[in-house]
């Protein structure tokens, strides 16, 4: 993506965010600096640099982008339950910032009994479970414990992946980043090729445990 930074912020960091907050690409500060330190967002033919002077022109992002997908809304009821859909770019719960939205506040503004069963990342759109009690929100947590609850996930990667099969890789977490190692915890995903392009595939996923952004890293190894 070619992105035109006509406008300056306090650093790198909040200028792309900002740059892409306008093009409707919601992404957050940790993020955009992965990107910048892993070499893949380039200025004038070479990779930026954290540190490097602040100038106007066009950076280059060699990242799969998608917009802001809309608004929450609800989804689904049944006994006990409920479904909303999150948006891309939406937190799923109160943050340190009280100016930034979530998904469990915009819910309870309607249910304030509502008990939030799992998260979703902020760049991450799909269907997050509330329960309308503490009592079914144990029992649906012992549920998730045992591996009775099955999700599945569509992601867009780069490069060209086999038709189908699994990625098994132990995940451990060392000064809060995730990373595959022999000492971590076991990690298993099942995935599927739905659609290619020449640099892209859609890929079905099926976390079979739910190890902290396993899928990221699984699709990343």
């Amino acid at each position: 993506m070619r992105l035109a930074i006509w406008k300056l912020e306090t650093d790198w960091v909040d200028t792309l965010q900002a740059r892409l907050g306008e093009q409707g690409v919601v992404v957050s500060r940790a993020q955009v600096r992965t990107w910048i330190k892993s070499g893949r967002v380039r200025w004038r033919g070479k990779s930026l640099r954290l540190q490097q002077p602040l100038v106007l022109g066009w950076a280059e992002l060699d990242v799969p982008l998608a917009p802001s997908c809309g608004q929450p809304h609800w989804c689904w009821e049944g006994e006990g339950l409920l479904a909303a859909y999150k948006p891309a770019g939406l937190l799923t719960h109160p943050s340190a910032d009280r100016q930034r939205t979530d998904l469990v506040s915009w819910a309870r503004q309607s249910h304030p009994e509502l008990v939030l069963l799992h998260r979703l990342d902020r760049e991450t759109s799909g269907l997050i479970l509330l329960a309308k009690t503490a009592e079914l929100a144990r029992h649906m947590g012992d549920d998730w414990a045992e591996g009775k609850v099955k999700k599945t996930y569509w992601a867009w990667v780069s490069g060209n992946p086999p038709q189908a099969g699994c990625v098994e890789l132990p995940l451990e977490e060392v000064r809060g980043r995730v990373r595959p190692g022999a000492g971590g915890k076991p990690a298993r995903t099942l995935f599927r090729k739905l659609k290619a392009t020449r640099e892209r595939a859609c890929l079905e996923l099926r976390p079979e445990t739910g190890r902290k952004h396993q899928l990221r890293v699984h699709l990343a190894s």
